[in-house]
């Protein structure tokens, strides 16, 4: 099993136990391939989410502020984009083209199983 592979398996594993950030899959590049350019981590970016949305119950979304909670904290929603794969990689590659450089956590998109879905924390 080659070094992606290895990073696809891993990261859906991760979708199974949390919200997997874009930010993340970018820290694992840059990890993995020390002399990788922000070009070629953004086109591997977009072929690991791709093909990991192509798994069963894998999904992207992003987190949204619907209230607060009873001791102030920020009270949040996960919304999953209702969008087939290629609109979801060409939303992350529009997003991604907004930021200064590459995403961090929690910038543009997160993936998860469908159901951490509309789930609010």
């Amino acid at each position: 099993m080659d070094e992606i592979a290895r990073l696809e398996t891993e990261l859906l594993d991760w979708c199974w136990d949390d919200y997997l950030s874009l930010g993340v899959i970018v820290r694992r590049l840059q990890d993995l391939y020390s002399e990788i350019t922000n070009q070629e981590i953004r086109e591997k970016t977009l072929q690991i989410v791709g093909r990991l949305l192509m798994q069963p119950d894998i999904r992207v979304g992003q987190f949204s502020k619907v209230g607060m909670h009873s001791d102030s904290r920020t009270k949040y929603r996960f919304d999953c984009w209702d969008m087939d794969v290629k609109d979801s990689l060409a939303r992350i590659n529009e997003e991604w083209n907004l930021l200064d450089g590459l995403p961090n956590v929690g910038e543009i998109a997160w993936l998860v199983t469908e159901e951490g879905c509309f789930l609010i924390s």
